[in-house]
């Protein structure tokens, strides 16, 4: 019957095809760039209530403007420009488009201007460093499935051609476990570099989270596609990083396994 060692080594394999999967689905969600960026350089927002004229300035029913003699400013006035003369010109006081955030949209780092769309200043997806890292991951690990072919080919001709193979077979099992060895390490680090980018600041989960419990409706859906892309690379990105956790573990416990059991003879 097959024992705990087989099952470890069929759960690495299966976890190892999973990890590889997931991590073209990064690599390839994350190559055409930010789709924050692409967003607002295309969209400009318009709402649907008319708009009226003051000075040379259009204001909308949802901004609020600030007019200090003849300047027109882009924000609430404060208590001191209230106290130098300035007043209120917004056309609704109970909306924003600069929108103050809060309860869990505190965390931002600036308003989300809905005007004139910064989307990709206010979240830094850090795509392409994401993109690079999983580009790194993949060829570790097409390195180490050809090692485990060539592995594989040379135990079967050793079997065929003992006397030809046993003087390259030295100096080949050293180059094989120096590449599983150094590429394991390297694994580790470009996943935990990937992990820094994607996850360090505010970046794709706290957009999905943005746009789910802090846009405005009226503004969703122009952003649908951009959310639901987001979604998918998050969703593969966790996936990704779970597997590699888990194929970790397994590790380590095929490592104590085969530690204890030459103890034990």
């Amino acid at each position: 019957m097959p024992g705990v060692g087989d099952f470890i080594q069929t759960a690495n394999l299966a976890i190892s095809i999973v990890i590889v999967v997931f991590t073209v689905r990064v690599y390839q969600g994350t190559s055409d760039g930010d789709p924050l960026e692409k967003y607002d350089r295309n969209h400009t927002h318009s709402t649907n209530n008319a708009l009226e004229e003051t000075g040379t300035r259009l204001l909308s029913d949802l901004d609020k403007f600030c007019q200090c003699g003849e300047e027109i400013l882009n924000n609430i006035c404060t208590e001191e420009q209230i106290i130098s003369g300035c007043y209120d010109i917004s056309s609704n006081g109970n909306k924003n488009l600069l929108r103050n955030l809060k309860f869990d949209c505190d965390s931002l780092p600036k308003d989300v201007d809905l005007v004139n769309p910064n989307f990709h200043e206010v979240f830094e997806l850090k795509f392409d460093m994401v993109n690079k890292m999983a580009l790194g991951i993949l060829i570790i690990y097409i390195a180490i499935l050809g090692i485990a072919v060539l592995s594989l080919f040379l135990t079967c001709a050793v079997l065929c051609c003992q006397d030809c193979l046993v003087v390259i077979m030295v100096p080949l099992t050293i180059i094989i476990f120096l590449v599983v060895i150094g590429g394991g390490i390297a694994d580790l680090v470009l996943l935990i570099i990937m992990m820094v980018n994607y996850y360090k600041g505010t970046t794709t989960g706290e957009f999905l989270d943005y746009y789910q419990d802090c846009l405005p409706d009226e503004y969703k859906k122009d952003l649908k596609q951009v959310y639901s892309d987001l979604d998918d690379i998050d969703y593969n990105m966790t996936v990704l990083v779970v597997t590699n956790f888990v194929g970790m573990f397994l590790n380590y416990l095929g490592s104590c396994l085969t530690k204890k059991k030459e103890e034990g003879n």
